[in-house]
């Protein structure tokens, strides 16, 4: 480089003010690019961070929160499908909690007729000659509800995937004249 005594030439003053720019632009340019970087990353980390919160909010706590989108991109892919899947599960959940409403109904149906034929018979409300009617009408009901287990068990093992359906034809009239007589 230059000595004290030295005198710079213009080609080398120009070399060394462009050295001192360009040292001066690359450091411009890495403060620049680190800030938004930061920037960028702390946006993408908050729509992640958002995310990721409602799922092990979910996951924890069963606390649907959906994730709200904006954007077209991976994020908002990621999001709409969690919002999907949450959608999913939700309507799963009132199926089962339908269907335990309607198996608790159906199982209390006989098990109320059993009580009530045998409170009768207790009380001897029905004439004796009608007693083994009775007694048919209590075994029917409790065949009844050990149908309703056994369905509720086939269910069971058919939603676990441990059994397949076998699809056969039914005579409606016949069925809905069975439900009319229970």
């Amino acid at each position: 480089f230059i000595l004290e005594n030295e005198i710079e030439t213009p080609e080398q003053k120009f070399l060394r003010t462009s050295i001192d720019s360009l040292i001066m632009a690359g450091m411009i340019s890495m403060l620049i690019a680190a800030v938004l970087g930061f920037l960028l990353n702390k946006f993408l980390l908050r729509r992640i961070h958002g995310l990721q919160t409602s799922m092990h909010d979910y996951r924890d706590h069963n606390i649907v929160t959906s994730v709200s989108h904006g954007n077209e991109d991976e994020i908002d892919d990621l999001a709409n499908i969690y919002n999907l899947l949450i959608q999913k599960i939700e309507k799963q959940e009132n199926i089962r909690r339908d269907f335990f409403i309607d198996i608790s109904h159906e199982l209390r149906t006989p098990l109320t007729s059993i009580k009530g034929y045998l409170e009768g018979l207790d009380d001897k409300v029905f004439a004796p000659e009608k007693e083994k009617e009775i007694h048919q009408k209590i075994k029917r009901e409790n065949e009844r509800m050990i149908y309703l287990v056994k369905e509720m068990t086939s269910l069971a093992k058919l939603e676990a995937g441990q059994m397949s359906l076998n699809k056969k034809e039914t005579d409606l009239h016949h069925l809905s004249g069975e439900v009319v007589e229970d």
